[in-house]
């Protein structure tokens, strides 16, 4: 078991940015996927047991399908902007460590960062 963690905080906050391109292209997904069903309109016809039957089991799959898609972006979303905070804390527990490291020394006598350990 290792005695320490290492953290690259800026690789980490970009590779969260880059998350959000997740979420738009889902996004674009759903988009395109409603206009198309959409443009089909009622394929299913009216007035039969055949178009009855269709209709209940179709469009609570379409609109399922996009409930997906939208629950997918939110998703990415959060993701990114939760892995963003994240590089932004570990980053501020660095420096608050490095600060209070480097306070400690100077109170011991120490030079500063410098100093061998």
């Amino acid at each position: 078991m290792s005695d320490h963690i290492a953290v690259d905080t800026d690789a980490v906050a970009k590779d969260g940015s880059e998350m959000n391109a997740l979420a738009d292209y889902v996004r674009e997904l759903k988009s395109r996927f409603s206009s198309s069903a959409d443009a089909l309109g009622r394929p299913w016809g009216e007035g039969d047991a055949i178009a009855d039957s269709f209709k209940e089991n179709y469009l609570p799959a379409r609109y399922g399908v996009e409930r997906f898609f939208t629950a997918l972006a939110d998703a990415f979303q959060d993701t990114a902007e939760s892995t963003v905070e994240t590089a932004k804390r570990l980053a501020g527990a660095d420096d608050y460590g490095k600060g209070l490291s480097d306070r400690l020394i100077g109170h011991m006598g120490g030079d500063g960062p410098t100093r061998r350990r």
